[in-house]
């Protein structure tokens, strides 16, 4: 028994030079196969490129071109929108998200910018009005507008109860706003409290009751006109050389005047044109018109 281990534990020699070269042949195809598929694989790529990936080719055509999905990603790489960027990766549950996310903000600014625009629409624009004459005025020429739109003549009218007064037409005006307050109609309350004026007492009158009610030209006490060394002063300035004195009606002043010069050359022969206006007896004068006609000066041009 002991012979029979010591014979099967120890390899003979025969052994030994089998195993070696059955190692060898083995090892050699494996050293063979990768230096031969390494250099062919090396020369592939040298004859001919390989394109970035099989998708980026469109068949039939000339040249390579970019297919939608490669734009969409490159659009997506490049934007800085918040949430564009993402919506090339990640999970596909996750971009989904951000896909609703951007599409949602996007509807949402548009919206935005069309109310904004909508309601910048609805504002009314401040036009600065510049009411033109129907004859152009030469320099130097003097438009005069009374404070004060009502004349003596007119409140002597409206105490002796000819025509209506502002104060009775506003009285009236109120009872009728009033009268709509009691059927619970504000809106048109509302409508006629905000066109209370003289604007909207005007607009009720006739052309020739407005001219009745303002001033004429004896609201003029006294003119001076200088030309040089040359001086000419007039009560009545109707009769002032060089001028002649020209009637509008406005519906806030009601009569107006403009002295305009007779010619170009009076015009610029005038070196000052002086103008004392009268406010009117005194039992006329209110207080809200006084306030204004020492504070403010108009026509002057």
């Amino acid at each position: 028994m002991a012979s029979k281990q010591s014979v099967s534990t120890q390899p003979s020699a025969s052994d030994l030079q089998v195993s070696r070269v059955n190692t060898e042949l083995s090892w050699q195809p494996m050293l063979d196969v990768p230096m031969t598929t390494t250099v062919q694989l090396s020369r592939a790529d040298v004859i001919k490129p390989l394109p970035f990936s099989a998708e980026h080719l469109v068949p039939g055509a000339s040249g390579n071109r970019m297919m939608p999905p490669t734009f969409i990603k490159l659009v997506c790489e490049t934007f800085t929108i918040r949430g564009v960027g993402r919506l090339n990766k990640g999970p596909r549950f996750l971009r989904s998200l951000w896909l609703c996310f951007v599409l949602i903000m996007t509807v949402g600014l548009c919206l935005t910018i069309s109310l904004l625009v909508k309601d910048y629409l609805l504002y009314d624009v401040t036009v600065n009005l510049h009411v033109k004459l129907d004859a152009t005025s030469e320099f130097p020429a003097i438009t005069v507008c009374h404070h004060q739109p009502f004349s003596h003549r007119a409140y002597r009218d409206w105490r002796n109860g000819v025509g209506i007064s502002p104060r009775v037409f506003t009285q009236k005006i109120r009872e009728r706003a009033h009268q709509h307050l009691l059927k619970n109609e504000v809106g048109f309350a509302e409508q006629i409290q905000a066109n209370l004026g003289i604007n909207f007492y005007y607009q009720h009158l006739d052309y020739q009751e407005a001219l009745n009610y303002g001033h004429d030209t004896s609201i003029f006490l006294s003119c001076m006109r200088r030309t040089g060394k040359y001086k000419q002063i007039e009560g009545n300035c109707t009769l002032l050389d060089g001028f002649h004195i020209r009637r509008f009606n406005h519906h806030t002043y009601f009569n107006c005047y403009t002295f305009d010069p007779s010619s170009k050359q009076d015009g610029e022969d005038t070196d000052v044109l002086s103008l004392v206006v009268g406010m009117g007896p005194r039992p006329d004068d209110e207080q809200a018109f006084i306030t204004d006609i020492f504070e403010m000066a108009r026509g002057l041009r």
